[in-house]
């Protein structure tokens, strides 16, 4: 497939507002559709927008940049423009014009998205009379400074005006090894698989992304250059695995995620993640913790996930977009909670590592997957445990629809997770979509379950 993109803002034609602007190339209507959840229709890093800003001022406007899986091939990159707009056609401010440009194939490196930000073949106007005359290229031919511009931004320069161009006219001067210290920690931490919460002045972000990308240009990752708070736990389960925001945002981020890697271009820059340990040739084996197998690979996965969700009946808002890979502390969890953890989980008694939305999450997977079939029978056998503990996800009865064979074997699996004693005790009534599995589930257990003969 050819590359391929769109722009979306806030045009005149038609009925007027928000809407798809120009489609180059081989993209057809459900392709596009399904990519503008990532579009945002608000940008902005808490500075106003000038009304009429000169050519100084439209150069330091704040830009959105995002390197994200497409939502049908999670292999194919989907790169992601975005700069304030001014007012549209009706007068309203606020208007926000994206230029969305669809790789042409699969694997393309981060650095493509480096040399794309910033290109002088992308549009970034202002106002409606060059927002309705922008027009986009399939994909940019020009690179832009960004990659450049990485030594001079972790080194700095002498005492005195900036080399920077305008567009980082913001970015302030450095010394020492704090920031190359901070980027061998943010790509050492992603190398883990955890994603990680950067907080930084927005006019720095970018840099940042090629600060990374030049310290490991073999390693894989997706990002955004900021979001806002409420934004960035659906940026992460879109694919991303680095997110900044404005400085301003790292403490409610730090309360509404808690568990999540967030740090501050301010903080004390932590030990990088160390490296899994390499097992000694005469070291005893039955000292070490036993290995859990990896986490299943979303990429491998997600074209099964995409099937699945296209099944007839499927509600519209479940889309692959809502899946995400699991940590490593949350493939530990997969592996080794017992019951009793995933009722606390559906209740909502902890959060850490798994939420009510992650099980959610982890419920889109088909139940022939092992994420998608384990975390339906240990909500199976935690309903069972404690009834009701999990209606805010059992409430979804279409995730449990199955054929029949695979609901013999998760009643199966669900009973087996059960302790012995006390017996699990039948729903009395139906108040579930899972009732009658969750009877399964208590036959099953009895029927493994030994009686204890008394002699007379």
């Amino acid at each position: 497939m050819s590359a391929a993109a769109f722009s979306y803002a806030s045009f005149s034609r038609g009925a007027g507002g928000w809407q798809i602007g120009e489609v180059v190339g081989p993209l057809d209507e459900g392709r596009v559709r399904s990519l503008l959840g990532a579009v945002p229709t608000q940008l902005g890093d808490g500075t106003q927008v000038p009304t009429y800003p000169d050519r100084k001022e439209r150069a330091r406007l704040v830009r959105r940049f995002a390197w994200l899986p497409a939502p049908w091939d999670p292999r194919v990159r989907v790169f992601f423009s975005s700069v304030p707009a001014g007012s549209d056609a009706t007068g309203r401010p606020g208007n926000v014009f994206t230029y969305v440009s669809v790789c042409g194939g699969p694997d393309v490196p981060v650095g493509a998205a480096v040399s794309a930000m910033f290109s002088p073949d992308i549009p970034t106007p202002f106002g409606p009379r060059e927002t309705e005359s922008a027009r986009i290229p399939a994909q940019p031919a020009q690179a832009g400074p960004v990659a450049g511009l990485v030594p001079t931004f972790l080194d700095g320069w002498e005492e005195g005006t900036s080399p920077l161009p305008e567009i980082f006219a913001a970015v302030s001067n450095t010394h020492g090894t704090r920031r190359r210290d901070l980027v061998r920690f943010l790509a050492s931490t992603l190398e883990t698989g955890e994603p990680v919460v950067l907080a930084c002045p927005p006019a720095e972000a970018p840099l940042w992304v090629a600060a990374v990308n030049a310290e490991r240009p073999q390693l894989d990752f997706c990002f955004s250059t900021i979001e806002r708070t409420p934004t960035v736990e659906e940026t992460l389960s879109r694919g991303a695995q680095l997110v900044m925001v404005p400085l301003p945002d790292a403490d409610r981020v730090r309360v509404m995620l808690p568990h999540l890697t967030v740090i501050t271009t301010t903080d004390d820059i932590p030990a990088a993640p160390a490296p899994e340990p390499v097992a000694d040739a005469l070291s005893n084996p039955f000292d070490a913790e036993p290995e859990l197998p990896p986490a299943p690979d979303l990429s491998v996965q997600l074209s099964e996930v995409t099937d699945y969700l296209g099944r007839p009946g499927t509600p519209a808002y479940l889309t692959a977009g809502l899946t995400l890979t699991p940590t490593a502390a949350q493939n530990s969890f997969l592996h080794t909670a017992g019951v009793q953890e995933w009722v606390d989980v559906l209740r909502g008694e902890v959060e850490d590592p798994l939420t009510v939305s992650d099980v959610l999450g982890f419920l889109l997977f088909p139940p022939t997957s092992f994420i998608g079939a384990r975390t339906r029978a240990m909500v199976l056998a935690a309903e069972t445990a404690e009834p009701w503990c999990s209606r805010d996800v059992t409430r979804f009865g279409w995730l449990f629809d199955l054929p029949d064979d695979l609901q013999e074997e998760l009643c199966r699996d669900a009973a087996a997770q059960l302790p012995e004693t006390p017996g699990p005790v039948a729903p009395r009534e139906d108040g579930l979509p899972v009732t009658d599995l969750v009877r399964r589930v208590v036959e099953k257990h009895h029927a493994r379950t030994p009686r204890t003969q008394v002699r007379k």
